[in-house]
């Protein structure tokens, strides 16, 4: 399935699939195709090494690639050179969850079995945050203001201090939810600073930008702002500031000047989506399970 969607700064779209490694998105003859590419050379070719399983890539300031894979982190620069990146002891697990791009240069990165590390993507090398170890972490997003904020496998989110990797949970108490164990899957900030927060089985959190407690969407709320089942699987945010939400086995979910849309599944829209992506021509695409 569809992990995560990622556009270049070229305007290619690929796509990091668990099982099929990187697809490469095109237009021909008027339809959309996929085409395999190799993650260590990013051109088509078979793969090597058996680099199946990627969950998540990003685009440094000097055109490269970063890959979490089942096989670690890997990097592969402009001419398509790759480079596998020493984080942890790989013996143990090598299967990186998350890797995002800070304003100020650096990487971060996540294990499904625990733990968070800092890359210098000058030299290459790989600090741990230490107060993260033994922590699933799933998401990592840094922030218009450079804030480090980790979502966690049932230990909720957290928040790194970028120079001294010292970190502090974020406590969340929203109308009926006072829970600092919460199974994050998805952060993402909107284009007002605000952070948005999927959670499985408890629905959507938001944490403004102006310091003031959470709004909470999800079936704990008493008026019509609900998501179906609960589940949040993936979010996003438009350049027209609406907010995007997929349900587990509950199709699309559109959140509008305080309205919900419910876009249930069907024959053109899909049950269950992983991953979105907003693409620069504003389009939106949907990474799915099974489908």
């Amino acid at each position: 399935h569809a992990e995560m969607m990622i556009e270049r700064k070229d305007g290619t779209l690929l796509v990091c699939t668990s099982g099929h490694g990187v697809l490469k998105l095109m237009e021909k003859d008027g339809k959309m195709k996929f085409q395999q590419v190799s993650i260590l050379t990013m051109k088509p070719e078979v793969l090597r090494e058996a680099y199946y399983f990627v969950s998540c890539m990003v685009e440094d300031s000097y055109g490269c690639l970063w890959a979490c894979t089942e096989k670690g982190i890997i990097r592969v620069d402009k001419k398509g050179k790759s480079r596998k990146i020493d984080c942890c002891d790989e013996s143990k697990n090598r299967h990186f969850s998350f890797i995002s791009l800070s304003r100020d240069g650096n990487l971060w990165c996540g294990n499904n079995a625990g733990g968070a590390w800092r890359i210098n993507q000058k030299t290459l090398v790989a600090d741990p945050v230490q107060g993260l170890a033994g922590l699933g972490v799933t998401c990592i997003v840094a922030n218009r203001t450079n804030e480090v904020l980790v979502g966690t496998n049932d230990s909720g989110l957290w928040n790194i201090n970028s120079k001294t990797l010292a970190v502090s949970q974020v406590k969340v108490t929203v109308d009926n939810i006072t829970d600092n164990r919460l199974n994050i899957h998805s952060l993402d900030d909107d284009m007002y600073g605000n952070l948005w927060v999927g959670c499985y089985q408890k629905g959507v959190l938001v944490l403004p930008r102006i310091e003031e407690r959470f709004n909470y969407i999800g079936r704990h709320r008493q008026d019509a702002l609900s998501i179906g089942n609960a589940c949040v699987m993936a979010l996003g945010a438009d350049a027209d500031g609406s907010v995007w939400l997929a349900g587990d086995g509950d199709g699309l979910y559109a959140i509008r000047g305080g309205a919900t849309v419910h876009y249930a599944p069907s024959a053109t829209m899909p049950r269950t989506v992983m991953t979105m992506y907003n693409d620069s021509n504003g389009r939106i695409w949907l990474g799915t399970w099974m489908q």
